[in-house]
């Protein structure tokens, strides 16, 4: 199957470097979800909305997290969420440079 698999779509060994960012962000993906689901069980006792809440900032700032520290965007890409994010951020929380 694997081998029908490879043949049909023209898949070789080289094609490998361009699903490594898909395992990175499985990978980070991964991370976040053990580290909510460790949350979760601690916020348990609070009312489904709480817990929902509680638990998808947490996975969302572990995520975030882990996509910068496996360095998965591009210095384009970060350039991109720069130019996009500095104008509507309070002038305390701009950077002052380039981020990349």
């Amino acid at each position: 199957m694997e081998q029908e698999l490879k043949n049909v779509l023209g898949f070789k060994r080289r094609d490998m470097v361009l699903v490594k960012d898909i395992a990175k962000l499985a990978l980070a993906a991964a991370g976040a979800a053990l580290v909510t689901g460790a949350v979760r069980t601690q916020v348990l006792w609070a009312k489904p909305f709480i817990v929902l809440a509680v638990c998808g900032s947490v996975f969302a700032v572990v995520y975030l997290v882990l996509v910068f520290l496996l360095r998965i965007p591009s210095d384009e890409e970060k350039m991109i969420v720069y130019e996009r994010l500095m104008p509507i951020l309070p002038a305390w929380l701009r950077l002052k440079g380039n981020p990349t």
